[in-house]
């Protein structure tokens, strides 16, 4: 997202304590950065062709582009991610 405190229809996103992951996709075209914007220090591992697209949005710089065979984003293992029952 541009400021990374905005979502859709315009309204403020507050980045909480209940905020495990967060990925904007915001960056470069072609970029396989995913920067975690949770606080967290989840960032992403890209494995196939996953990749920012600049060329289709709907807000901030960039969107995810699934390109080719078997793309997918790996956040780092935490416990903040399993589910407690």
């Amino acid at each position: 997202m541009a400021s990374g405190s905005e979502q859709a229809g315009g309204a403020a996103f507050v980045n909480d304590s209940n905020t495990q992951l967060l990925y904007h996709f915001d960056g470069a075209d072609g970029s396989t950065t995913f920067t975690d914007d949770s606080g967290n220090g989840l960032t992403g591992v890209v494995y196939g062709n996953a990749q920012m697209d600049t060329a289709v949005k709907k807000m901030g710089t960039a969107s995810y582009e699934a390109a080719g065979t078997n793309p997918y984003i790996v956040s780092g293992a935490s416990a903040l991610l399993q589910s407690t029952g």
